[in-house]
Protein backbone atom coordinates (compact mmCIF):
# COMPACT_ATOMS: atom_id res chain seq x y z
CA UNK A 1 0.00 0.00 0.00
CA UNK A 2 1.39 3.61 -0.68
CA UNK A 3 1.25 5.77 1.95
CA UNK A 4 2.35 9.02 3.56
CA UNK A 5 5.28 7.77 6.27
CA UNK A 6 6.47 10.56 7.74
CA UNK A 7 5.72 14.82 8.06
CA UNK A 8 8.18 17.03 9.44
CA UNK A 9 8.55 20.77 9.31
CA UNK A 10 12.31 22.37 10.10
CA UNK A 11 10.89 25.95 11.53
CA UNK A 12 14.68 27.68 11.75
CA UNK A 13 16.24 27.13 8.52
CA UNK A 14 19.40 24.45 8.89
CA UNK A 15 18.08 23.19 12.30
CA UNK A 16 16.84 20.12 13.13
CA UNK A 17 12.90 19.38 12.16
CA UNK A 18 9.75 18.64 14.18
CA UNK A 19 8.36 15.33 12.92
CA UNK A 20 4.31 15.80 13.04
CA UNK A 21 1.56 13.15 12.97
CA UNK A 22 -1.18 15.65 10.84
CA UNK A 23 -0.70 18.95 8.98
CA UNK A 24 -3.18 21.52 7.81
CA UNK A 25 -2.18 22.68 4.19
CA UNK A 26 -3.63 25.53 2.78
CA UNK A 27 -3.43 25.77 -1.18
CA UNK A 28 -0.44 28.07 -2.38
CA UNK A 29 1.28 27.25 0.70
CA UNK A 30 4.20 25.62 2.84
CA UNK A 31 3.89 23.12 5.44
CA UNK A 32 3.28 25.94 8.49
CA UNK A 33 6.23 27.37 10.18
CA UNK A 34 8.68 25.44 7.70
CA UNK A 35 11.94 27.70 7.10
CA UNK A 36 9.73 30.49 8.58
CA UNK A 37 13.10 31.84 10.81
CA UNK A 38 16.78 31.84 9.59
CA UNK A 39 19.91 32.54 11.69
CA UNK A 40 21.78 35.05 9.06
CA UNK A 41 25.45 35.68 9.11
CA UNK A 42 26.42 38.80 10.63
CA UNK A 43 27.80 40.19 6.98
CA UNK A 44 23.99 39.15 5.45
CA UNK A 45 22.16 41.71 4.48
CA UNK A 46 18.74 40.15 4.56
CA UNK A 47 16.18 42.74 5.09
CA UNK A 48 13.21 41.61 6.95
CA UNK A 49 11.62 44.80 5.94
CA UNK A 50 11.77 44.08 2.22
CA UNK A 51 12.51 40.40 2.13
CA UNK A 52 13.99 38.72 -1.07
CA UNK A 53 15.11 35.28 -1.84
CA UNK A 54 18.59 34.70 -0.71
CA UNK A 55 21.24 32.13 -1.36
CA UNK A 56 21.51 29.87 1.51
CA UNK A 57 25.39 30.64 2.18
CA UNK A 58 23.98 34.22 4.06
CA UNK A 59 22.94 31.44 6.94
CA UNK A 60 23.52 28.74 8.95
CA UNK A 61 23.16 25.75 7.13
CA UNK A 62 24.03 22.21 7.30
CA UNK A 63 25.82 22.24 3.21
CA UNK A 64 28.94 24.25 5.41
CA UNK A 65 27.75 23.99 8.89
CA UNK A 66 27.51 20.37 9.45
CA UNK A 67 28.37 20.78 13.40
CA UNK A 68 24.54 22.43 13.70
CA UNK A 69 23.78 18.37 13.46
CA UNK A 70 25.52 18.15 17.16
CA UNK A 71 22.05 19.97 18.28
CA UNK A 72 18.74 19.17 18.50
CA UNK A 73 15.44 21.51 18.82
CA UNK A 74 12.19 21.80 19.44
CA UNK A 75 9.86 24.31 18.06
CA UNK A 76 6.25 25.15 19.95
CA UNK A 77 3.53 27.27 17.51
CA UNK A 78 2.62 28.75 20.96
CA UNK A 79 4.93 31.91 21.80
CA UNK A 80 7.38 30.09 19.39
CA UNK A 81 9.48 29.01 21.93
CA UNK A 82 12.73 27.24 20.73
CA UNK A 83 14.81 24.60 23.19
CA UNK A 84 18.20 23.79 22.05
CA UNK A 85 19.69 20.17 23.09
CA UNK A 86 23.15 18.74 23.37
CA UNK A 87 22.29 14.69 24.12
CA UNK A 88 19.75 14.98 27.26
CA UNK A 89 21.01 18.54 28.33
CA UNK A 90 18.79 21.76 27.62
CA UNK A 91 21.20 24.46 26.11
CA UNK A 92 18.95 27.40 25.13
CA UNK A 93 15.24 28.38 25.74
CA UNK A 94 13.87 31.20 24.46
CA UNK A 95 11.30 32.68 22.51
CA UNK A 96 11.67 33.21 19.39
CA UNK A 97 9.23 36.28 19.17
CA UNK A 98 11.13 38.25 21.76
CA UNK A 99 13.58 40.27 20.89
CA UNK A 100 15.78 39.11 24.00
CA UNK A 101 15.00 35.79 22.84
CA UNK A 102 16.62 36.45 19.65
CA UNK A 103 19.66 38.40 20.94
CA UNK A 104 20.12 35.08 23.44
CA UNK A 105 19.87 33.12 20.14
CA UNK A 106 22.58 34.90 18.26
CA UNK A 107 25.02 34.83 20.79
CA UNK A 108 24.60 30.99 21.41
CA UNK A 109 25.62 30.47 17.71
CA UNK A 110 28.13 32.56 17.58
CA UNK A 111 29.79 30.82 20.87
CA UNK A 112 28.64 27.62 19.38
CA UNK A 113 30.20 27.68 16.19
CA UNK A 114 33.62 29.18 17.26
CA UNK A 115 36.07 30.49 14.60
CA UNK A 116 33.73 29.14 11.76
CA UNK A 117 31.33 32.21 12.03
CA UNK A 118 32.76 35.94 11.77
CA UNK A 119 30.37 38.32 14.00
CA UNK A 120 27.49 37.71 15.63
CA UNK A 121 24.34 35.37 13.66
CA UNK A 122 20.95 37.03 13.98
CA UNK A 123 17.93 35.68 14.19
CA UNK A 124 15.92 36.89 10.79
CA UNK A 125 12.29 36.61 9.95
CA UNK A 126 9.59 38.37 7.82
CA UNK A 127 5.49 37.89 7.42
CA UNK A 128 5.08 35.33 4.53
CA UNK A 129 8.56 34.61 4.14
CA UNK A 130 9.68 31.23 4.11
CA UNK A 131 14.16 30.65 3.73
CA UNK A 132 14.15 28.13 1.56
CA UNK A 133 16.71 26.89 -0.80
CA UNK A 134 14.47 28.27 -3.97
CA UNK A 135 12.64 31.08 -4.57
CA UNK A 136 9.56 28.87 -4.33
CA UNK A 137 7.59 28.29 -1.49
CA UNK A 138 7.09 24.38 -2.39
CA UNK A 139 6.84 21.09 0.04
CA UNK A 140 9.41 18.50 -0.61
CA UNK A 141 8.46 14.95 -0.69
CA UNK A 142 10.97 11.94 -0.54
CA UNK A 143 9.93 8.80 -1.78
CA UNK A 144 11.36 5.85 0.27
CA UNK A 145 11.43 3.93 -2.28
CA UNK A 146 14.18 5.42 -4.02
CA UNK A 147 15.88 6.15 -1.05
CA UNK A 148 16.25 1.72 -0.86
CA UNK A 149 16.85 2.06 -4.43
CA UNK A 150 20.20 4.01 -4.07
CA UNK A 151 20.84 1.55 -0.84
CA UNK A 152 21.49 -1.38 -3.07
CA UNK A 153 23.15 0.10 -6.39
CA UNK A 154 25.42 1.73 -3.76
CA UNK A 155 25.26 -0.52 -0.56
CA UNK A 156 25.11 2.30 1.78
CA UNK A 157 22.96 2.75 4.49
CA UNK A 158 20.68 5.88 4.18
CA UNK A 159 18.68 7.44 7.15
CA UNK A 160 16.18 9.91 5.04
CA UNK A 161 16.21 12.57 7.39
CA UNK A 162 19.49 13.20 5.72
CA UNK A 163 17.71 14.93 2.44
CA UNK A 164 15.33 17.18 5.10
CA UNK A 165 11.91 16.33 3.31
CA UNK A 166 8.40 17.64 4.76
CA UNK A 167 6.29 14.51 3.74
CA UNK A 168 8.01 11.14 3.06
CA UNK A 169 5.96 8.70 1.23
CA UNK A 170 6.65 4.56 0.06
CA UNK A 171 4.93 1.91 -2.01
CA UNK A 172 4.80 4.01 -5.28
CA UNK A 173 7.73 2.47 -6.56
CA UNK A 174 11.50 3.69 -7.11
CA UNK A 175 11.69 6.81 -8.54
CA UNK A 176 7.82 7.04 -9.53
CA UNK A 177 8.15 10.42 -7.95
CA UNK A 178 9.86 12.04 -11.26
CA UNK A 179 6.67 10.77 -13.46
CA UNK A 180 4.44 12.83 -11.49
CA UNK A 181 6.10 16.19 -12.51
CA UNK A 182 3.47 18.26 -14.05
CA UNK A 183 0.57 15.93 -12.69
CA UNK A 184 -2.18 16.48 -9.90
CA UNK A 185 -2.23 13.59 -6.87
CA UNK A 186 -3.50 13.30 -3.90
CA UNK A 187 -2.65 12.31 -0.62
CA UNK A 188 -5.22 12.07 2.02
CA UNK A 189 -7.25 15.12 1.77
CA UNK A 190 -4.89 17.12 -0.17
CA UNK A 191 -4.73 17.79 -3.65
CA UNK A 192 -0.59 18.42 -4.64
CA UNK A 193 1.06 19.03 -7.86
CA UNK A 194 4.65 18.12 -8.62
CA UNK A 195 6.61 20.79 -9.95
CA UNK A 196 9.98 19.54 -10.23
CA UNK A 197 12.81 17.59 -9.15
CA UNK A 198 15.65 18.10 -5.83
CA UNK A 199 19.16 18.43 -6.75
CA UNK A 200 20.78 17.43 -4.23
CA UNK A 201 23.69 19.04 -2.78
CA UNK A 202 26.69 18.40 -0.07
CA UNK A 203 23.92 19.14 2.90
CA UNK A 204 22.83 15.24 2.45
CA UNK A 205 26.75 13.88 3.17
CA UNK A 206 26.25 15.07 7.02
CA UNK A 207 25.56 12.59 9.59
CA UNK A 208 22.48 13.28 11.51
CA UNK A 209 23.83 11.40 14.46
CA UNK A 210 27.33 12.03 14.56
CA UNK A 211 27.42 15.73 12.90
CA UNK A 212 30.31 14.17 10.76
CA UNK A 213 30.77 14.21 6.40
CA UNK A 214 30.40 10.53 6.16
CA UNK A 215 29.57 9.64 2.79
CA UNK A 216 29.60 11.47 -0.78
CA UNK A 217 26.03 11.16 -1.71
CA UNK A 218 25.24 13.56 -4.61
CA UNK A 219 28.70 11.58 -6.19
CA UNK A 220 27.38 8.32 -5.70
CA UNK A 221 24.17 8.97 -6.87
CA UNK A 222 25.29 10.72 -9.99
CA UNK A 223 27.75 7.67 -10.64
CA UNK A 224 24.87 5.22 -10.51
CA UNK A 225 21.93 7.13 -11.75
CA UNK A 226 23.22 9.98 -14.17
CA UNK A 227 21.87 12.60 -11.91
CA UNK A 228 21.92 14.49 -8.90
CA UNK A 229 18.10 14.40 -7.66
CA UNK A 230 16.06 12.62 -5.08
CA UNK A 231 12.43 14.43 -4.39
CA UNK A 232 10.49 16.31 -6.29
CA UNK A 233 8.94 19.62 -5.15
CA UNK A 234 5.20 19.75 -4.80
CA UNK A 235 2.56 22.26 -4.35
CA UNK A 236 -0.68 21.88 -2.63
CA UNK A 237 -3.46 22.67 -4.99
CA UNK A 238 -6.46 22.00 -3.30
CA UNK A 239 -6.36 22.68 0.97
CA UNK A 240 -6.63 19.83 3.22
CA UNK A 241 -5.37 18.01 6.37
CA UNK A 242 -2.68 14.98 6.20
CA UNK A 243 -2.17 12.79 8.53
CA UNK A 244 0.89 10.43 8.56
CA UNK A 245 -0.36 6.76 7.12
CA UNK A 246 -2.78 8.59 4.70
CA UNK A 247 -2.77 6.83 1.44
CA UNK A 248 -1.61 8.17 -1.58
CA UNK A 249 -3.77 8.23 -4.86
CA UNK A 250 -1.79 8.66 -8.11
CA UNK A 251 -4.93 8.33 -10.85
Amino acid sequence: MSKVTNIYRYPVKGLSGDRLNAVMLEAGKPVPHDREYAIALADSDFNPAQPEFMAKRNFLMLMRDEKLAQLTTEFSEENHQLIIRKDDDVLLDVSLLDADGAQKLGAFYEAFMEDKVKGTPRLVSAKGHMFADVPEQNLSLINLDSVRDIEKRTGLSIDPRRFRGNLYVKGIGPWAEFDLIGRTFRMGDVTFKAVGRIDRCAAVNVNLETAERDMNLPLQIRKNYGHLDCGVYVDVVESGQLNVGDAISLD
